[in-house]
């Protein structure tokens, strides 16, 4: 259609103007269209980016869970570990009380070993100089008795040689 032929009836140009007003609305809703488009498709990027980041998140959580797990499971067993170190520490002590009790006791046994042996000792002395004296008194008492014995032997003499004598003046 003729451009000027359409703007000659003021009905056709109505419509005409009313016709070139949709092609602009159409031409603005085309390029709206293909900037949505675009939109849409950096959206779209966007929307995929941000699902990669939730994965990625989610594998994060995940492996902030299982380290958790881990952190729990290594909680646990230090917890018992620790539970198994006081025990023992108890233990430790119970045992340190007894060896203390033990020392005393053996430091006690030895103090009285000890008086004893001393006493034993003094004993020893005072039964070796018992016998000194008692070894001094028998040597006096033996050569007080060698003496008398001697004595004792030259009177047996002297009385045999008297009767000796005698008996050759009686007979």
């Amino acid at each position: 259609m003729d451009h000027d032929v359409c703007m000659s009836s003021p009905v056709d140009s109505y419509e005409a103007t009313n016709l070139l007003g949709c092609v602009d609305e159409m031409v603005q809703l085309k390029h709206l269209q293909e900037r949505d488009k675009e939109t849409l498709a950096s959206k779209q990027i966007e929307l995929n980016a941000l699902r990669s980041s939730i994965d990625a998140h989610k594998a994060s959580l995940a492996q902030s869970d299982s380290y958790l797990t881990r952190l729990d499971f290594e909680r646990a067993r230090c917890a018992f570990d620790l539970s198994r170190l006081h025990a023992d520490v108890k233990e430790s002590n119970a045992t340190q009380e007894k060896l203390h009790a033990t020392k005393d006791g053996l430091a006690s046994d030895l103090r009285r070993h000890k008086a004893s042996m001393l006493r034993e000792s003094q004993d020893y002395q005072t039964a070796r100089t018992k016998m000194a004296r008692f070894l001094e008194d028998t040597r006096a008492v033996s050569e007080r008795n060698m003496s008398q014995s001697s004595r004792i032997n030259q009177l047996a003499l002297l009385k045999k040689e008297i009767a000796d004598e005698l008996s050759k003046y009686d007979g």
